[in-house]
């Protein structure tokens, strides 16, 4: 549903047998990303030329996107050594405050000839690789911590969505929900970790204040652990009188101050299960549920917090042993059973298969309600 304009630029076509020598029967096999990154120097070309002379004018041409149910924000990361080291180079411009502009440096069927397809996004907010977690804050999450100190219930993922129970939601016109989600190594988790220091801060910032309670659990495939007090036994799932998802056992403290809260949530962070993967040294393989109720004046507010474990190509996958590549595959049907919800909302469904994975279960009430969802989208900068 996203507007999209596709702009073609062809590069002047190498030919292989003549740089291999008139008469050469060698043969060669390469995929495209190999085959793209060893053509930087002419797509990097390509890439500046029309930077410098295009951009500018399509977005201003640009229908700007706008959903009645979804609000996505989306974030740059810089380029990574590693990603310098084999060649990789930046294929992602964002020329304004809601719009993304992807180079996309493609290969003919003989991997010989090049053409670069530019593709422009429309959201409703965009940051660059220049942007801070501050700022990341001040646009998104801000707005919706406020929201949860006047008593209304959010859920921010990176990915949590809040499950209320009815003796603590208030009736509020506007309760939105917030999710995060990025490719692995794309900068995510990064993001979140940042903005909760920011999140801390301004939750104890005010005088209204009586109580905060903290919760959290990572879900992995159909098990759940409880990130706060860690056991080896798993907690239970269970459905209530509504069809909402609950977690038995699930235990809650007492936040008793800024700093309290930040050390939690780095607590947790390190309890949460991670791998190395081909593409991230520390990769997140599940997601993680973390929930605040906060207590003041204006009655009692929630802010849920999501993190999606991040997706992998099935190139980096290739590399996993069978247990990995199992898990890989868990997590991308969950979140591909994510996507189909979302289209479904979008799209005004009567019926949404929200029953196809738990982690769409536990977001039941994102694709139940006509709350406004805020999905913030972390990508990298890199051709390959």
């Amino acid at each position: 549903f996203l507007p999209t304009f596709a702009v073609a630029f062809n590069l002047i076509e190498c030919d292989m047998a003549a740089l291999l020598g008139a008469g050469s029967n060698v043969e060669f096999m390469v995929d495209k990303r190999t085959s793209r990154l060893e053509k930087a120097v002419d797509f990097r070309k390509a890439v500046a030329f029309y930077k410098e002379g295009e951009v500018q004018a399509v977005v201003e041409r640009l229908a700007k996107f706008k959903s009645p149910y979804f609000q996505v924000y989306v974030r740059k990361r810089p380029i990574l050594p590693k990603e310098e080291e084999v060649g990789d180079f930046d294929v992602v411009t964002v020329p304004d405050l809601r719009t993304i502009c992807i180079h996309k440096c493609s290969m003919k069927a003989d991997l010989k000839g090049m053409f670069l397809e530019n593709h422009f996004e429309s959201f409703d907010g965009t940051f660059s690789e220049e942007s801070k977690n501050e700022e990341v804050y001040h646009r998104v999450l801000q707005p919706l911590t406020e929201t949860a100190l006047r008593g209304g219930n959010v859920t921010c993922l990176m990915y949590d969505p809040s499950i209320p129970s009815p003796s603590h939601t208030t009736d509020l016109s506007f309760p939105p929900y917030f999710y995060r989600y990025g490719q692995t190594g794309s900068g995510k988790t990064f993001t979140m970790r940042g903005m909760q220091k920011h999140l801390a801060r301004d939750v104890f910032a005010t005088d209204e204040l009586s109580l905060v309670l903290l919760s959290s659990f990572e879900l992995e495939g159909r098990e759940c652990r409880d990130l706060l007090e860690p056991s080896d036994v798993p907690l239970q799932l269970l459905e209530d009188g509504n069809g909402n998802l609950i977690v038995q056992g699930l235990g809650e403290i007492v936040v008793e101050g800024e700093n309290d809260l930040i050390q939690l949530l780095d607590d947790m962070a390190e309890r949460r299960k991670t791998h190395a993967t081909f593409a991230n040294a520390e990769s997140s393989r599940t997601h993680s549920f973390t929930k605040l109720r906060i207590r003041t004046s204006c009655g009692e507010g929630e802010i849920s917090l999501v993190d999606l474990a991040g997706s992998e190509r099935n190139k980096d996958s290739a590399h996993h042993d069978v247990s990995r590549q199992k898990e890989s595959a868990l997590i991308n049907s969950s979140l591909m059973a994510l996507k189909e919800c979302v289209r479904k909302k979008q799209e005004k469904a009567g019926y949404i298969p929200f029953r196809s994975s738990e982690l769409t279960r536990l977001l039941k009430p994102v694709f139940t309600s006509d709350n406004t969802v805020f999905s913030q989208v972390n990508l990298g900068k890199g051709a390959s």
